[in-house]
């Protein structure tokens, strides 16, 4: 990622803050961590027909604790949206800026995983083309819904896609349902850090009740984020070195991959809390999360989260490759580095030439649409008064 041809990643669509380098750089991680796991997993399934978690804790986790973090990210940045504004950012503006964020790279991944299902049912209709098409319908929805587990007669399409997906769910539930109702508690300066808190403790604890329920700990996550930006916004900050405050987020991290802990799914979501505030606080992990390779994989970090699985799928079906990469752990390795390699230049094609122009046209569209509507009332007001 350190080559000139990547430097077009350097030019964000987004405007960064001191704090949010640390967030951008910690996204690319993200995104390479949840592909080993997925690598990992496919491993297990080439070698031994099991596709579940690995037998090591460590890569286990690699895929729960990092969708934990960007959903952090994703609380932490848009409930500080809600609080500037008030509760009222404009929703109209926010869903179409979401859709055109989400949407491109998505329906990208969508037409890869369709086009290899035709490819594998010989472009030749193995059910009837209605029944086809109510199992590729609901596919158009920006990720809302998964895909079936059959589509045209191919069994298992989650499989090429490595099921990354189901996260979308969770961030459209968060947009579409969380969010509004939350923005009614940001409307008072005085309501929202409260709200925040007493929300992440209800779901905190009702993981302890329901033994580490998956859905509460998720729902947390966004919330822990949401935390964080209320206390920014009340200018509660870290007033401690990035040095300290590395030190602390490693052994946070130690806690969570490396060491068995009683009713681990809770404390792990807590310990990766701790982790994510000294990252919005400007926690660079030893310069980890802010040197030139992070920041260019952060922004290329979607595309690698939801191509992962075309990659992965799409080197083990040459029959060739596939015996000679689960020949041994190392042979698997190698492979995995070049598969790595591919997936970032698909990643990276992707984001130069659908998802940065994608984003720029929302934008314009939201400028041009509701600019002029914006202008248009303080006229009407100015003519009033």
């Amino acid at each position: 990622m350190k080559l000139p041809v990547f430097a077009a990643t350097d030019t964000k669509w987004h405007a960064s803050t001191s704090r949010t380098i640390t967030i951008d750089g910690l996204r690319g991680y993200l995104a390479v961590g949840v592909f080993i796991h997925h690598a990992v997993i496919y491993y297990r399934y080439l070698t031994e027909g099991i596709w579940d978690n690995p037998p090591s804790s460590f890569y286990t986790q690699l895929g729960p604790i990092n969708v934990s973090l960007f959903f952090m990210i994703t609380g932490y940045l848009f409930w500080g949206k809600i609080i500037s504004s008030q509760g009222r950012p404009g929703w109209t503006k926010l869903f179409i800026g979401r859709a055109f964020r989400i949407g491109p790279v998505y329906f990208l991944m969508t037409g890869l995983m369709l086009l290899i299902i035709f490819s594998k049912t010989s472009f030749v209709l193995q059910e009837p083309l209605e029944k086809v098409l109510f199992e590729i319908a609901p596919l158009l929805l920006f990720g809302i819904f998964e895909p079936g587990q059959v589509i045209n007669g191919f069994s298992g399409p989650r499989g090429i896609t490595a099921a990354v997906t189901w996260t979308l769910r969770y961030e459209w539930v968060f947009y579409l349902i969380i969010l509004p109702i939350s923005a009614i508690f940001a409307r008072n300066r005085k309501h929202h850090l409260v709200y925040a808190v007493t929300v992440l403790l209800v779901c905190l604890a009702s993981s302890l009740l329901k033994n580490g329920s998956s859905n509460s700990l998720l729902l947390a996550a966004f919330f822990i984020g949401m935390v964080y930006a209320s206390l920014q916004a009340h200018d509660c900050r870290i007033a401690a070195s990035d040095r300290t405050m590395s030190i602390v987020a490693s052994i946070a991290l130690w806690l969570v991959f490396f060491e068995p802990i009683p009713t681990h799914k809770t404390v792990h979501t807590i310990l990766t809390g701790v982790v994510f505030y000294g990252v919005v606080n400007g926690c660079s992990l030893f310069g980890l999360l802010t040197n030139k390779r992070a920041q260019r994989l952060g922004e290329i970090s979607y595309g690698i989260y939801l191509l992962q699985g075309i990659v992965l799928f799409a080197f083990a079906q040459a029959p060739e490759i596939r015996t000679l990469a689960t020949a041994s752990s190392m042979h698997y390795w190698f492979f995995l580095l070049i598969e790595a390699f591919t997936l970032i230049i698909l990643a990276f094609i992707a984001y130069c030439f659908l998802e940065k122009p994608c984003i720029a046209t929302g934008k314009k569209i939201v400028l041009q649409n509701f600019t002029s509507k914006t202008t248009d009332l303080v006229n009407d007001q100015k003519t009033i008064t």
